[in-house]
C-alpha cells in the first residue's frame, strides 16, 4: 500500500467563526478559559485555532458536549485535499 501515501485525502477543519460565536456565550474569552471550559489542553485549543493541529476526537467530543445546541456541521467541515495548502 505504498501508493497510498501519495495519494492527498480531504480532511477535517474547524469552522473558527463558529466556534468563536460559541465560546463567547460561555464568556470563555482567553484559550486559557476554552481550555478548561472544554477540559482540554491549552496547547490543543491553540494549536488547532492556528491551524497547526486538526480537530482531533477529544475535541470535537469536547466541543459536542459543550455545546448541545450545535450540531457536527455547524462546528466543522470538510476541507477538499486540492484547496489544502501543501508543506514545503
Amino acid at each position: 500500500m505504498d501508493g497510498c501515501k501519495d495519494i492527498a485525502r480531504p480532511t477535517l477543519g474547524l469552522r473558527k467563526d463558529r466556534y468563536s460565536a460559541l465560546v463567547k456565550t460561555k464568556g470563555w474569552l482567553t484559550h486559557e478559559d476554552q481550555a478548561h471550559g472544554l477540559g482540554l489542553a491549552q496547547s490543543t485549543i491553540s494549536r488547532t485555532l492556528k491551524g497547526d493541529q486538526r480537530p482531533g476526537a477529544d475535541f470535537i467530543g469536547a466541543l459536542l458536549v459543550a455545546f448541545p445546541q450545535a450540531n457536527f456541521e455547524d462546528l466543522f467541515q470538510i476541507i477538499d485535499a486540492t484547496s489544502r495548502r501543501t508543506a514545503a
